[in-house]
């Protein structure tokens, strides 16, 4: 597996390049790339596609990326630590420049709420950036959980929100693996719970690492609208699934 990350010019956007059949095709990084997918963000294009792009995604949003070409060799980006962190630190490594072009936004004139069983997620109009989620799992070591964050803090991102990593449960396991998933998951990649608590040796690098995960996820979702999005937004036990309407009814709002 190899990835290149490379500058974009002004209002490129993000583009995931791969190849097929002897074929580059470009992926842009918006919703109507997005494919249908239980556990990751997945996107497609004539015959063209790429799984696993929300941390890559979640690193650009926190960081006030823009712009950028990701040019990939094989159907997924590598899953790293299972974390943001990894993409943080090669981005800031590399260095970001300042383009000329304004940058774009989108503003709210009306609150927008969307419901999937037992999860919802709402966004209103605000001048600035907010978000509030929770999640709540009947298991010893996760409970319910909540973290707020307000503002563009692309510092506070790095810090406190890109470490943490993506986390899925013993019980669940053998399906994933029967559906085709997490074939190459380890505890160097993920954090693993059974009914006890979290396996991995090395404990958790948060006490709520598994809230700040989720709302990694959805920074990696809110980053397919090619804004920055000026909104308060709220959920209640989301995932991709959420995230994607959301960001789909946000774009037609748009539009």
């Amino acid at each position: 597996m190899r990835v290149r990350l490379l500058p974009a010019p002004e209002d490129a956007g993000v583009g995931f390049v791969c190849e097929t059949e002897g074929r580059r095709v470009e992926i842009p990084a918006r919703p109507e790339s997005v494919v249908p997918s239980a556990r990751a963000t997945c996107l497609a294009r004539d015959g063209a596609s790429v799984a696993t792009v929300e941390h890559l995604l979640a690193a650009l949003y926190g960081l006030g990326v823009d712009n950028l070409r990701v040019e990939l060799e094989g159907p997924e980006l590598p899953a790293l630590d299972g974390s943001a962190a990894p993409w943080v630190e090669l981005l800031r490594r590399a260095g970001l420049r300042e383009q000329a072009a304004a940058r774009r936004t989108l503003v709210l004139d009306r609150a927008i709420e969307l419901r999937e069983g037992e999860g919802w997620i709402r966004a209103e109009p605000c001048s600035g950036f907010a978000v509030r989620y929770a999640i709540d799992y009947a298991h010893p070591a996760v409970g319910r959980q909540e973290l707020s964050i307000d503002g563009d803090d692309p510092d506070r991102f790095a810090r406190e929100i890109a470490p943490a990593r993506t986390f899925g449960f013993a019980s669940e396991l053998r399906g994933l693996q029967d559906a085709g998933l997490a074939r190459g998951g380890s505890l160097a990649s993920a954090i693993l719970l059974d009914e006890h608590g979290v396996v991995n040796p090395e404990g958790l690098r948060f006490p709520d690492e598994l809230i700040r995960h989720k709302l990694l996820d959805l920074l990696g979702d809110l980053a397919l609208l090619g804004v920055r999005l000026r909104a308060r937004i709220r959920v209640e036990r989301g995932g991709h699934r959420l995230h994607q309407a959301l960001v789909a009814a946000l774009r037609a709002s748009d539009s």
